[in-house]
């Protein structure tokens, strides 16, 4: 109701506006710009999503360059700490789902500090490369170290599971 009523006010003021300067040049709307797109935010993203080609390739180690030697992920209904963590589930699930492929909508990205940025995103992995599969959201922060970026903490929930699975 609040919404209506400022919409009302809004209208009001737009038509009185326009019945005192009748006479005046039309008025141009100015909108503010967009925000320029963080360069350390587009950086992770490119990043990112290199990870899942790899992902998707089934190339375990160039997936796992992404990720720091102390990564803390919780993916699915467990936490996984470090990277030979990481390598152990990963490479089971390659090895027992060889097509395995994993589509993220909705990635974005946003600088906190100079060296972090954090993402979130929307994730579809399925199993069999095609067909029925997991859907979920998932965040991430990344730090800037000396070699690059390195994913430091993720966090992936599963939100539903298509029928077949």
């Amino acid at each position: 109701m609040t919404l209506i009523r400022s919409l009302i006010a809004l209208g009001a003021l737009t038509a009185a506006s326009v019945c005192v300067n009748a006479n005046a040049a039309p008025a141009v709307a100015v909108l503010p710009a967009a925000p320029a797109r963080d360069a350390h935010a587009l950086e992770v993203e490119r990043f990112f999503m290199a990870g899942i080609a790899h992902f998707n390739r089934g190339d375990l180690e160039a997936f796992l360059v992404q990720f720091d030697e102390d990564i803390r992920m919780y993916a699915v209904n467990s936490w996984l700490r470090g990277k030979p963590a990481l390598r152990q589930r990963f490479g089971d699930t390659f090895k027992q789902f060889p097509q395995v492929k994993m589509e993220i909508t909705n990635l974005r990205a946003r600088s906190e500090t100079p060296n972090t940025v954090t993402v979130d995103f929307e994730f579809h992995t399925f199993p069999r490369g095609t067909g029925p599969g997991y859907h979920g959201v998932g965040s991430g922060v990344y730090v800037k170290r000396a070699g690059g970026w390195k994913e430091v903490m993720e966090h992936e929930s599963v939100t539903r599971r298509d029928a077949g699975i």
